[in-house]
């Protein structure tokens, strides 16, 4: 075979593995690079196909379902295991999908009730499977005051991952966020598909630089009043449209919620005192 005969065999083998690569990617659903964290990161973006890619874990096509990146992805943990550790949020702020005019005074509220103590986010970690990396608990709200905290909402299941310090959800819960009075009615957020994100430091002790993603469900925006009018019309006035499709039928019908958090350890009462108060 002459070289020119050569250089074309190759280039239909060079593009040929191209067209293969392309499909693959497309067959995913997802960016190469998707991390959960990202614009790509949750059920109803354009990028997204499959639920079980929930998370804040790598979804690829090659080698395993989604959302369930090769263990070799996942530094093992030398963190005393953390089974029954309860963290109590002591920061969060909450970005998207808040009108601007809307973020300072829910987010000034936020900082007062949660460091009065009045309101209280639990994350609360039963299990601890290390060798597995997974971790199952439960995102509920407490009563209000101190330790040894009481638990008083509706527990959400919620799993994790840890990687080496590296905290990360792999399976959303559900949390309705206070905002405070005046701002909306009623005066709560209610959140779906909420994915953490954070550092474990203090041999358990805390979380921080703690990432959160959620949705905020079109049917849940339109039963929020916000400035005489449902939050999804508002929203939509203010020029901020929703960027999600969470059915699937090409409309885009509910908004991606974002935010910051921290969390330290705290004591926490027995579960079954607190189902007897």
């Amino acid at each position: 075979m002459d070289t020119a005969s050569h250089r074309g065999v190759r280039r239909i083998i060079l593009i040929g593995a191209a067209v293969l690569l392309t499909v693959a990617a497309g067959s995913c659903g997802l960016e190469h690079s998707y991390t959960g964290m990202g614009d790509g990161a949750l059920p109803g973006d354009p990028n997204f196909t499959s639920d079980e890619c929930v998370g804040h874990v790598i979804c690829e096509c090659v080698g395993g379902s989604p959302g369930e990146p090769p263990a070799e992805d996942c530094e093992e943990s030398s963190l005393p295991s953390l089974a029954g550790a309860t963290f109590r949020f002591t920061a969060l702020e909450i970005g998207r999908p808040l009108p601007e005019l809307f973020e300072e005074p829910v987010n000034e509220f936020l900082a007062d009730d949660l460091d009065s103590l009045q309101t209280n986010i639990l994350l609360l970690v039963e299990t601890d499977e290390r060798e597995t990396h997974e971790l199952e608990g439960v995102l509920i709200t407490g009563e209000p005051g101190g330790a040894p905290h009481r638990v008083a909402g509706v527990p959400s299941p919620i799993s994790m991952r840890l990687c080496g310090v590296r905290l990360e959800t792999t399976a959303g819960a559900e949390l309705a966020i206070p905002v405070g009075e005046g701002v909306l009615e009623p005066a709560e957020l209610p959140l779906t598909d909420i994915n953490l994100s954070g550092e474990i430091v203090d041999d358990g002790g805390g979380i921080i630089s703690g990432e959160l993603a959620a949705v905020l469900t079109g049917e849940a925006a339109a039963a929020i009043r916000a400035m005489g009018q449902p939050l999804g019309a508002l929203l939509e006035n203010l020029q901020s449209p929703p960027d999600l499709d969470l059915d699937g039928d090409g409309e885009y019908d509910s908004w991606r919620a974002s935010g910051s958090f921290e969390a330290f350890r705290v004591e926490i009462a027995p579960l079954e005192e607190s189902a007897a108060r």
